[in-house]
Protein backbone atom coordinates (compact mmCIF):
# COMPACT_ATOMS: atom_id res chain seq x y z
CA UNK A 1 0.00 0.00 0.00
CA UNK A 2 2.85 2.37 0.60
CA UNK A 3 4.38 1.73 -2.57
CA UNK A 4 1.05 2.08 -4.35
CA UNK A 5 0.70 5.80 -2.60
CA UNK A 6 4.17 6.65 -3.54
CA UNK A 7 3.22 5.66 -7.26
CA UNK A 8 -0.21 7.78 -7.33
CA UNK A 9 1.59 10.72 -5.65
CA UNK A 10 4.65 10.57 -8.08
CA UNK A 11 2.46 10.61 -11.12
CA UNK A 12 0.81 13.23 -9.48
CA UNK A 13 3.56 15.45 -9.80
CA UNK A 14 3.86 15.60 -13.48
CA UNK A 15 -0.44 16.38 -14.06
CA UNK A 16 0.23 19.82 -14.82
CA UNK A 17 3.65 19.80 -16.81
CA UNK A 18 2.72 20.40 -20.15
CA UNK A 19 5.39 18.92 -22.34
CA UNK A 20 6.30 17.35 -26.30
CA UNK A 21 6.34 14.03 -27.19
CA UNK A 22 10.06 12.66 -27.73
CA UNK A 23 10.57 12.50 -31.61
CA UNK A 24 10.78 8.69 -31.54
CA UNK A 25 6.95 9.00 -30.30
CA UNK A 26 6.30 11.62 -32.72
CA UNK A 27 7.38 9.73 -35.69
CA UNK A 28 5.74 6.46 -34.78
CA UNK A 29 2.74 8.25 -34.67
CA UNK A 30 2.52 10.56 -37.64
CA UNK A 31 3.65 7.45 -39.00
CA UNK A 32 0.03 6.15 -38.57
CA UNK A 33 -1.80 8.84 -39.13
CA UNK A 34 -4.18 7.87 -42.03
CA UNK A 35 -2.50 10.29 -44.80
CA UNK A 36 1.33 9.80 -43.95
CA UNK A 37 1.77 7.18 -45.77
CA UNK A 38 1.03 8.74 -49.06
CA UNK A 39 2.22 12.40 -48.24
CA UNK A 40 5.71 12.55 -46.66
CA UNK A 41 8.77 10.84 -45.08
CA UNK A 42 9.84 11.49 -41.51
CA UNK A 43 13.28 12.30 -40.95
CA UNK A 44 14.30 13.28 -37.59
CA UNK A 45 17.23 15.65 -36.71
CA UNK A 46 18.20 16.07 -33.36
CA UNK A 47 15.87 17.89 -31.52
CA UNK A 48 14.14 18.52 -35.01
CA UNK A 49 11.81 16.97 -37.29
CA UNK A 50 11.56 17.34 -41.11
CA UNK A 51 8.45 16.14 -43.34
CA UNK A 52 9.95 15.21 -46.70
CA UNK A 53 6.55 15.72 -48.89
CA UNK A 54 5.79 13.32 -51.73
CA UNK A 55 2.50 15.12 -52.73
CA UNK A 56 1.12 18.58 -51.93
CA UNK A 57 -1.61 19.20 -49.41
CA UNK A 58 -4.69 20.51 -50.34
CA UNK A 59 -5.84 22.76 -47.60
CA UNK A 60 -8.10 20.38 -45.52
CA UNK A 61 -4.95 17.93 -45.15
CA UNK A 62 -2.60 21.07 -44.24
CA UNK A 63 -5.38 21.84 -41.01
CA UNK A 64 -5.91 18.33 -40.63
CA UNK A 65 -2.07 18.08 -40.03
CA UNK A 66 -1.25 20.96 -38.40
CA UNK A 67 -3.89 19.98 -35.61
CA UNK A 68 -2.22 16.95 -35.36
CA UNK A 69 1.11 18.38 -34.86
CA UNK A 70 0.04 20.36 -32.27
CA UNK A 71 -1.81 18.09 -30.26
CA UNK A 72 1.85 15.97 -29.77
CA UNK A 73 3.18 19.48 -28.71
CA UNK A 74 4.96 20.30 -31.83
CA UNK A 75 4.69 22.96 -34.49
CA UNK A 76 5.47 23.86 -38.27
CA UNK A 77 8.41 26.29 -37.65
CA UNK A 78 9.87 26.72 -41.30
CA UNK A 79 8.94 25.47 -44.76
CA UNK A 80 10.48 24.89 -48.47
CA UNK A 81 8.83 24.87 -51.50
CA UNK A 82 9.83 25.29 -55.31
CA UNK A 83 10.67 29.10 -55.79
CA UNK A 84 13.42 31.15 -57.33
CA UNK A 85 15.74 31.24 -54.09
CA UNK A 86 14.52 27.96 -53.15
CA UNK A 87 15.43 28.74 -49.40
CA UNK A 88 13.80 27.73 -46.11
CA UNK A 89 11.16 30.34 -45.51
CA UNK A 90 9.47 30.53 -41.68
CA UNK A 91 5.83 29.17 -41.66
CA UNK A 92 2.77 31.21 -41.04
CA UNK A 93 -0.72 28.91 -41.94
CA UNK A 94 -2.59 32.07 -43.39
CA UNK A 95 0.36 33.29 -45.57
CA UNK A 96 1.12 29.97 -46.39
CA UNK A 97 -2.61 28.83 -47.84
CA UNK A 98 -2.23 32.47 -49.71
CA UNK A 99 0.68 32.35 -52.00
CA UNK A 100 2.19 28.51 -51.73
CA UNK A 101 -0.30 26.11 -51.40
CA UNK A 102 -0.25 25.08 -55.02
CA UNK A 103 3.43 25.56 -55.11
CA UNK A 104 5.71 22.12 -55.08
CA UNK A 105 6.20 21.46 -51.18
CA UNK A 106 9.19 19.85 -50.40
CA UNK A 107 9.68 20.26 -46.57
CA UNK A 108 8.20 21.23 -42.86
CA UNK A 109 9.90 21.77 -40.68
CA UNK A 110 8.87 20.74 -37.04
CA UNK A 111 10.17 22.14 -33.47
CA UNK A 112 8.85 21.08 -29.95
CA UNK A 113 6.52 23.39 -28.48
CA UNK A 114 7.63 22.55 -25.19
CA UNK A 115 10.17 20.42 -23.32
CA UNK A 116 10.44 17.04 -24.55
CA UNK A 117 9.71 14.04 -22.93
CA UNK A 118 12.62 10.85 -23.28
CA UNK A 119 11.65 6.96 -23.47
CA UNK A 120 12.88 6.98 -20.35
CA UNK A 121 14.26 2.94 -20.63
CA UNK A 122 16.68 4.11 -23.39
CA UNK A 123 19.30 5.00 -19.86
CA UNK A 124 20.80 2.97 -17.77
CA UNK A 125 23.04 5.42 -15.90
CA UNK A 126 22.78 9.22 -15.85
CA UNK A 127 25.31 11.96 -13.65
CA UNK A 128 24.59 14.27 -11.51
CA UNK A 129 26.58 16.98 -10.18
CA UNK A 130 25.32 19.29 -6.78
CA UNK A 131 27.36 21.30 -4.38
CA UNK A 132 29.11 18.96 -2.07
CA UNK A 133 27.36 21.23 0.92
CA UNK A 134 24.65 18.45 0.29
CA UNK A 135 26.52 15.47 0.24
CA UNK A 136 25.39 14.23 3.23
CA UNK A 137 21.49 14.95 2.71
CA UNK A 138 21.87 12.64 -0.41
CA UNK A 139 23.38 10.14 1.87
CA UNK A 140 20.18 9.85 4.19
CA UNK A 141 17.58 10.58 1.58
CA UNK A 142 19.05 10.41 -2.02
CA UNK A 143 17.97 13.10 -4.43
CA UNK A 144 15.32 15.71 -3.96
CA UNK A 145 14.13 18.19 -6.53
CA UNK A 146 15.58 21.61 -6.46
CA UNK A 147 14.08 24.94 -7.66
CA UNK A 148 16.28 26.22 -10.09
CA UNK A 149 14.22 29.67 -10.62
CA UNK A 150 16.82 31.82 -11.70
CA UNK A 151 16.66 30.57 -15.06
CA UNK A 152 12.83 30.53 -15.22
CA UNK A 153 9.87 29.47 -13.44
CA UNK A 154 9.21 25.65 -13.32
CA UNK A 155 8.63 22.74 -10.67
CA UNK A 156 11.50 21.77 -8.54
CA UNK A 157 13.29 18.94 -10.39
CA UNK A 158 17.04 17.20 -10.43
CA UNK A 159 19.20 17.68 -13.27
CA UNK A 160 21.18 14.67 -15.02
CA UNK A 161 23.45 14.85 -17.94
CA UNK A 162 24.05 11.70 -20.30
CA UNK A 163 27.69 11.13 -19.93
CA UNK A 164 30.41 11.81 -16.78
CA UNK A 165 31.96 13.95 -18.81
CA UNK A 166 29.61 16.21 -19.46
CA UNK A 167 29.08 16.94 -15.52
CA UNK A 168 31.86 19.68 -15.91
CA UNK A 169 30.03 21.46 -17.78
CA UNK A 170 26.76 21.32 -16.39
CA UNK A 171 28.75 22.50 -12.95
CA UNK A 172 30.26 25.70 -14.02
CA UNK A 173 26.41 26.47 -15.65
CA UNK A 174 25.46 25.64 -12.16
CA UNK A 175 28.36 28.05 -11.07
CA UNK A 176 27.13 31.30 -13.01
CA UNK A 177 23.87 31.18 -11.43
CA UNK A 178 25.75 31.34 -7.61
CA UNK A 179 29.45 31.89 -7.88
CA UNK A 180 29.66 31.44 -4.24
CA UNK A 181 29.46 27.71 -4.80
CA UNK A 182 33.01 26.19 -5.36
CA UNK A 183 33.01 22.73 -4.57
CA UNK A 184 31.01 20.08 -6.63
CA UNK A 185 29.77 16.19 -6.02
CA UNK A 186 29.52 14.12 -9.02
CA UNK A 187 27.21 11.02 -9.24
CA UNK A 188 26.31 8.20 -11.19
CA UNK A 189 22.74 7.17 -10.72
CA UNK A 190 21.62 3.30 -11.93
CA UNK A 191 18.02 5.09 -13.59
CA UNK A 192 17.15 1.45 -15.12
CA UNK A 193 16.77 0.37 -11.47
CA UNK A 194 15.40 3.40 -10.30
CA UNK A 195 12.47 3.10 -12.61
CA UNK A 196 12.31 -0.64 -11.91
CA UNK A 197 11.81 0.51 -7.97
CA UNK A 198 9.51 3.39 -9.56
CA UNK A 199 7.42 3.31 -12.89
CA UNK A 200 6.42 6.83 -12.10
CA UNK A 201 10.19 8.69 -12.76
CA UNK A 202 10.15 10.27 -16.02
CA UNK A 203 12.55 12.29 -17.83
CA UNK A 204 12.87 15.29 -19.94
CA UNK A 205 14.94 17.21 -21.80
CA UNK A 206 15.62 20.79 -20.95
CA UNK A 207 16.50 23.45 -23.07
CA UNK A 208 18.11 25.83 -20.47
CA UNK A 209 21.00 23.72 -20.26
CA UNK A 210 23.18 22.00 -22.75
CA UNK A 211 22.55 18.22 -22.74
CA UNK A 212 20.33 18.93 -19.72
CA UNK A 213 18.17 16.00 -18.41
CA UNK A 214 15.20 16.63 -15.19
CA UNK A 215 13.06 14.53 -13.62
CA UNK A 216 10.69 15.84 -11.11
CA UNK A 217 10.56 12.78 -9.45
CA UNK A 218 13.13 11.60 -6.10
CA UNK A 219 15.94 9.43 -6.55
CA UNK A 220 16.16 6.94 -3.57
CA UNK A 221 19.21 6.59 -1.83
CA UNK A 222 19.79 2.97 -3.11
CA UNK A 223 20.54 3.62 -6.71
CA UNK A 224 23.41 6.68 -6.36
CA UNK A 225 26.79 6.16 -6.55
CA UNK A 226 29.42 9.06 -5.28
CA UNK A 227 32.04 9.60 -8.11
CA UNK A 228 34.67 12.62 -6.91
CA UNK A 229 33.90 16.14 -5.63
CA UNK A 230 35.40 19.05 -7.83
CA UNK A 231 36.62 22.16 -7.44
CA UNK A 232 35.93 25.43 -9.63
Amino acid sequence: MIKLNGLIKDNLLYEGLIHSVSPAEFDDMIKRWVISNDKFDVLLKNEKIQLNFKDNLNVKELNNLLQFINKLGWFVSAYLVYDIDMKWKSFDRESFILTNINKKLYSFQVESKFDVEFNKYEFDYLYHTTPSINDEKISKIGLVPKSRSKISYHPERIYFVKNEQDLDAISNQFHKLDSSVKEFSYYKVNIKQSIKNNSGIRLFNDPNFTDGIYTLSNIDKRFIEFIKKELL
